[in-house]
């Protein structure tokens, strides 16, 4: 699943996620230091293919996290 965003990237457990995406011109020192602190695996892309994985509002980076596990009520 995909979000975007720098809130949703600070509200998002880093064990969720699987990679983000940034924006190869992406100048903040604090989501690249969060990345690093957190190991969490990234790539730099150019800023067209951002936006054609979640639209023109993606503030310079996607969160790849991981689909949410869903339980039927016999499960639980």
């Amino acid at each position: 699943m995909l979000i975007y965003g720098r809130n949703p990237l600070k509200e998002t457990n880093s064990k969720d996620i699987k990679k983000i995406y940034l924006n190869k011109n992406l100048v903040n020192k604090e989501i690249f230091d969060y990345i690093r602190e957190q190991n969490i695996k990234y790539d730099l892309v150019d800023i067209k293919v951002l936006d054609k994985m979640v639209g023109p509002n993606h503030q310079g980076l996607v969160i790849d996290v991981f689909d949410y596990e869903y339980y039927n009520m016999d499960a639980v």
